[in-house]
């Protein structure tokens, strides 16, 4: 048997995502990553009514931590406003250490819409 050490980070700052067209405001913040859970977390903030620890992406972790993969979730789909968007594969991670510091890196950028 392979024994993982638990893992949780996060992140500083936030992301706000606007459209006056859509009308629409999304802010992700405080967010997370925890390998024992296997998913990343944030709160979301959507046209003024925030929610906490929001699971948006389920985490196939590997030993490495290298070319992980990530699938939006059903609420990642709810957050950003369109079912189809459950299930979708985004930018594989890579989770690396450096200067007494963990950070996690996409290794590619990809839109939401695949």
């Amino acid at each position: 048997m392979v024994k993982c050490h638990a893992v949780k980070l996060g992140f500083a700052g936030s992301l706000k995502i606007a459209s006056a067209a859509h009308h629409f405001e999304l802010t992700l913040s405080d967010v997370g990553f925890d390998r024992g859970a296997a998913e990343i977390t944030a709160d979301v903030t959507s046209n003024g009514t925030p929610q906490n620890d929001v699971p948006l992406a389920d985490v196939t972790v590997t030993r490495e931590m290298t070319g992980v993969t990530t699938t939006l979730t059903k609420e990642a789909a709810t957050v950003l406003g369109s079912a189809s968007y459950e299930g979708a594969a985004k930018a594989p991670l890579t989770v690396a250490a450096g200067a007494g510091v963990v950070v996690a890196v996409r290794r590619r950028r990809t839109a939401w819409n695949g």
